[in-house]
Formats: structure tokens, C-alpha cells, sequence
């Protein structure tokens, strides 16, 4: 007896849980020499929408953001400074 079998699923290369995100956030931060100096933004991409948000607070209010994020930057920079910390995942 021969038999095959195909099954095909999508895996993204990389994924991040939403406690995970937060807990970068806080280690980019502690790049910059101070933090109340430090401006930033998430942006995560959906199937059916993207969000921005302009800081970690605003990201943790955010409450219909569950399980794994696969599409999303995350952009710090110091005000009065040329420093910059800038991650994307997703498609390049």
C-alpha cells in the first residue's frame, strides 16, 4: 500500500506575545540614557486592521489584544538626540 499525504499551514517566522512586547519595550527604553526623554510608537498590522499606539501605556489599555502578534514595528527615539531604536517583523 502507497499512501501520501499533503497538509500545508502557514508559520510565521517570528511571533511575539503582547506580555513579551511590553517587556521589550522596557529593555529599548533602557537603551537611552533617560527615559522621560524617550518617544516612541507600536504599530501592529491585523487581517482586517492596522493600530498605532504612541507608548506602552497606551498599548496595555488597548484590550482586544490577545495571543501572539506577528506583524508589528516598534520605533524609540530621544528627543534632542540622533539616537533611534527601530524593530520590524513581518515582511521585508
Amino acid at each position: 500500500m502507497k499512501r501520501e499525504v499533503e497538509r500545508e499551514r502557514k508559520i510565521p517566522a517570528f511571533s511575539i506575545g503582547v506580555g513579551e512586547l511590553e517587556v521589550l519595550w522596557g529593555r529599548m527604553v533602557a537603551l537611552f540614557d533617560n527615559a522621560e526623554e524617550v518617544y516612541g510608537s507600536i504599530a501592529i498590522t491585523l487581517p482586517s486592521e492596522k493600530l498605532e499606539f504612541r507608548n506602552i501605556e497606551e498599548f496595555k489599555q488597548y484590550p482586544n489584544l490577545k495571543g501572539r502578534i506577528t506583524d508589528f514595528s516598534v520605533w524609540l527615539s530621544q528627543s534632542h538626540s540622533d539616537r533611534r531604536v527601530y524593530i520590524r517583523s513581518g515582511f521585508f
